[in-house]
C-alpha cells in the first residue's frame, strides 16, 4: 500500500510500506518502506501507460538474511529497477503489468552477497483527482 505525487504528467515519486507474513521457515514477518522513482512514457490514464522506475527500501525481518535463526533481528537493504504498463479498465482504474530486478542485501559494504531475482506482478491501481 503506498501513496504516489506527480511532479509532472510524466514523473512521480512513491512511497510504498508492506506487511509480508511467510509460513516457509517458521512463522515469520516483515515490515518494509520503499521510495520509489518512476518515469512514464506516456501519461498516466492515457489507455496505455508505459514506466520504468528505480526504488531504495529497508525491510525490517524477524530473520536476518540468508539464516533461519531467530536470534539476532537486522534490516535489509532493498534495491529495485523494473518496467510496467497500465491498461485503463474504467476513467479511474487500471489494471497495471510489472516486472522488476530486486536485489536484497543484509549491508551495503556486502553487495557481493545479494540475495537477487526478477518479481512479476499483477495488480489494479485507482486514480483520482
Amino acid at each position: 500500500m503506498g501513496v504516489k505525487y506527480y511532479f509532472t504528467r510524466l514523473t512521480s515519486l512513491a512511497l510504498v510500506g508492506s506487511f509480508e507474513e511467510y509460513d516457509c521457515v517458521g512463522y515469520t514477518d516483515v515490515l518494509a518502506g520503499i521510495i520509489r522513482f518512476e518515469q512514464r512514457l506516456v501519461p498516466a490514464r492515457s489507455g496505455v501507460s508505459p514506466c520504468v522506475n528505480l526504488a531504495l527500501g529497508m525491510r525490517s525481518p524477524d530473520y536476518k538474511l540468508g539464516h533461519t535463526s531467530t536470534d539476532s533481528q537486522s534490516e535489509d537493504y532493498i534495491m529495485q529497477a523494473g518496467a510496467s504498463c497500465d491498461f485503463m479498465i474504467t476513467d479511474t482504474l487500471a489494471m497495471v503489468f510489472d516486472v522488476e530486478y530486486c536485489g536484497i542485501v543484509e549491508s551495503l559494504s556486502h553487495l557481493d552477497d545479494m540475495n537477487h531475482g526478477l518479481i512479476g506482478r499483477v495488480s489494479f491501481t485507482s486514480y483520482w483527482d
